[in-house]
């Protein structure tokens, strides 16, 4: 039997946890080339305790020996399209993600770029893979002289939230708007957002949403639970266009 119809055979032998890390490996078999115990756990919204408990019920030591299956059972069975076709289609694919950034709420943006070009003290976060679109962010600004403070773990998060004033800005990328973490390092600062408070995300129903004042929602959700790519281009390409929005207007 493989290892597919072993996963489907012990459904109702999972936990809940265990059930959505089944549904979201089932749904996408190939992301295990290319992802980490740890990014399985965040995409299928479970924990790494959870992924390794879903590994075990079916017989294997660890996420590593059935990374190792799995891949495997997927280049055994997997017959590759056409690379041109392929090409093809992530181009086409690509080409209507960037057309959607036209849909984005343009007031939000324009509030945003002239809040940051008032110079109000800057706090960018954002931790995992939502840490290069802030730093990129972050560089942008530094060389239009721009001063801001970074923040790429909870840690640094956690020790910078006890300086934001009410008058800071502060730009949180999060493509997934998990609350977890939040609640867990800064849960004071969930409460007491500054008016100025910016969540960039590919979430519309972000959990996290309610805590920031506004929520920019970017497109390419679809194409992030379809590659097997984490797609951080998306939030760099909007990190381009807010960086040429304030030279604009420099």
């Amino acid at each position: 039997m493989d290892l597919i119809n072993t996963i489907k055979l012990h459904q109702n032998d999972f936990s809940k946890a265990e059930a959505k890390v089944a549904t979201f490996i089932l749904k996408h078999p190939e992301y295990i080339e290319t992802h980490t115990i740890t990014k399985i756990a965040n995409e299928s919204d479970t924990s790494t305790s959870a992924v390794l408990r879903f590994c075990q019920a079916l017989g294997f030591k660890g996420y590593k020996d059935f990374r190792y299956e799995m891949i495997q059972y997927i280049h055994t069975n997997h017959q590759p399209l056409d690379s041109s076709d392929l090409l093809n289609q992530l181009t086409n694919t690509y080409i209507q993600i960037l057309n959607q950034f036209q849909n984005i709420d343009r007031d939000m943006i324009i509030e945003l770029v002239n809040d940051i070009l008032k110079k109000y003290p800057i706090y960018i976060t954002g931790i995992y893979y939502s840490s290069l679109p802030v730093k990129h962010l972050s560089m942008g600004l530094l060389d239009f002289g721009i001063k801001n403070t970074t923040m790429t773990d909870f840690i640094s998060i956690s020790h910078h939230s006890r300086n934001i004033t009410s008058d800071a800005i502060i730009i949180h990328f999060s493509l997934s708007g998990q609350r977890n973490d939040f609640q867990r390092y800064v849960p004071d600062l969930l409460k007491n957002m500054p008016k100025r408070s910016y969540l960039i995300t590919m979430n519309e129903n972000a959990d996290i949403g309610d805590a920031f004042t506004h929520k920019i929602v970017l497109p390419g959700l679809t194409f992030k639970n379809q590659s097997v790519f984490d797609i951080q281009s998306i939030s760099i390409i909007f990190v381009e266009m807010i960086l040429n929005l304030i030279h604009n207007e420099m």
